[in-house]
């Protein structure tokens, strides 16, 4: 092989090498940020090595058209948001025969489709504090290690929304709160004192006592 073949194949190979790299959209975002709903937007999006690179989009949006040079890829997308789609994030990916790469353009609500998703967030709210309220039942007997028993009975208004409150006979009030898994918390009103327990069919059999607690020791339930 001459020296001058030699030296062509060189620098065909460096050329070839120069090209041969992923796409890279580190070169500040897709311009605009921000897409309205429902409206076809041109999106720019700035980039390296851009030149024959694919593009594809997927999430909030649809692709209607695209055109790669070498330095940035303008594009036609369709914003396509769900009011149930939390995110709203239209996903961008770019990539060539060496790699590929991902970024993303946020699509907004319109005003009418926000309160929407603000009404079914609070909705869901609503059912999520309900669901707490029915697992703490209307009232708990607990029974403690010395002989003695305790019954709450459910306050109907609280001023801690969320929160389940019994009380005594004599007003003595505690928090109780029974979490996804079962798991009973019982916090009396003046603090200082905790008792935690397993709730299975609507019984604690195996409660504890922590802090200051009076009585102290363990303790069983009847909820209902």
């Amino acid at each position: 092989m001459s020296a001058r073949f030699a030296t062509l194949i060189a620098a065909l190979m460096a050329s070839f090498a120069a090209a041969a790299q992923k796409p890279d959209l580190h070169a500040g975002g897709a311009t605009p940020s921000l897409l309205e709903n429902h409206k076809t937007t041109k999106v720019v999006l700035p980039g390296y090595h851009l030149t024959g690179a694919t593009l594809a989009v997927d999430g909030a949006c649809s692709l209607v058209s695209y055109n790669a040079a070498e330095n940035q890829i303008v594009m036609q997308v369709v914003a396509e948001r769900a009011v149930t789609d939390h995110d709203g994030y239209c996903n961008l990916h770019v990539k060539n025969s060496v790699g590929e790469a991902s970024t993303s353009v946020v699509v907004g609500l319109t005003d009418e489709e926000q309160a929407q998703a603000e009404a079914a967030d609070r909705a869901g709210d609503r059912e999520k504090t309900a669901q707490f309220m029915a697992r703490s039942g209307s009232e708990w007997t607990l029974h403690f290690a010395e002989g003695g028993k305790a019954t709450y009975k459910l306050k109907p208004e609280t001023s801690e929304p969320g929160v389940t409150i019994f009380a005594d006979d004599h007003g003595h009030e505690v928090k109780i709160m029974v979490a996804n898994n079962a798991t009973v918390l019982i916090v009396p009103s003046e603090g200082g004192c905790y008792r935690t327990g397993k709730l299975v069919d609507g019984r604690v059999a195996n409660g504890t006592s922590g802090g200051e607690c009076k009585p102290g020791g363990n303790w069983t339930a009847e909820m209902r």
